[in-house]
């Protein structure tokens, strides 16, 4: 035995090797399954993180819920309702539009958007946000 300490170390490799594949084995893998979120959660709970402290994610159900999601021009576009909960409950609308597959808050969360800003967008998410009533003309 020439070199003793590299097969002391192969060996306690070896073992430490064995260890771990006998627990997952016989313990199992720690698994943790999530529930599903509505489509458009996180997108909605990083913006109203970054309105906040931006530090914390809200909770769908905790901090907010989502309600009356309105998919328009192919789901290319989403318009949905936004309902904070605790002390001060507050609804807004957010627009989304899909790029790349991915959903991204183009306009808001708000109450209310100016008419330049709706009616610079397409026609259908225009005309849903004036029946919605969630335009105003700023005055000057």
């Amino acid at each position: 035995m020439k070199n003793p300490p590299v097969i002391l170390s192969l060996f306690f490799g070896f073992i430490v090797l064995v260890i771990l594949v006998v627990q997952s084995v016989f313990i199992g893998a720690g698994t943790v399954n999530l529930k599903s979120a509505p489509q458009l959660t996180g997108q909605i709970s990083q913006i109203l993180a970054a309105k906040g402290d931006g530090h914390t994610l809200p909770t769908l159900g905790k901090d907010f819920k989502l309600s009356g999601t309105t998919y328009l021009q192919n789901s290319t576009w989403a318009v949905t309702e936004i309902s904070t909960l605790g002390n001060y409950p507050n609804t807004s609308l957010a627009v989304l539009q899909s790029k790349s597959g991915v959903y991204q808050v183009a306009l808001g969360p708000g109450t209310t958007f100016p008419e330049s800003v709706v009616d610079n967008m397409p026609a259908d998410i225009s005309n849903y946000l004036h029946l919605k009533g969630a335009v105003y003309v700023p005055t000057e």
